[in-house]
């Protein structure tokens, strides 16, 4: 399974190993570094989206959980307000909206 990063911090930081490599005069080490990050930066990009879980969404309706509804085996009961069903806090969707604490 691919492993989503945020490539910006991660060149930065190589560039960071190159620089202190070639200020230890390992040059062509350096421009290896240097090169790769050129190769990096030449990849195509994923179409990824951060998860946003249930629990941080605005679309969480709570109300029936702090009222004490539980599920079939004592959970507290938490509702989605765009689908209407029963979720759990972990759950995920495309309808996610990040709540703004």
């Amino acid at each position: 399974m691919a492993r989503y990063i945020d490539a910006e911090t991660a060149l930065e930081d190589i560039r960071n190993l190159a620089e202190k490599h070639h200020m230890n005069g390992e040059y062509e080490f350096a421009n290896g570094i240097l090169k790769a990050i050129t190769r990096i930066k030449s990849q195509p990009t994923a179409d990824v989206k951060e998860v946003i879980y249930c629990k941080n969404c605005n679309l969480l309706n709570d109300k029936y959980a702090k009222q004490g509804e539980t599920d079939g085996e004592g959970n507290p009961q938490y509702y989605c307000k765009h689908t209407g069903k029963s979720i759990s806090l972990d759950d995920y969707c495309s309808y996610a909206d990040m709540r703004e604490e």
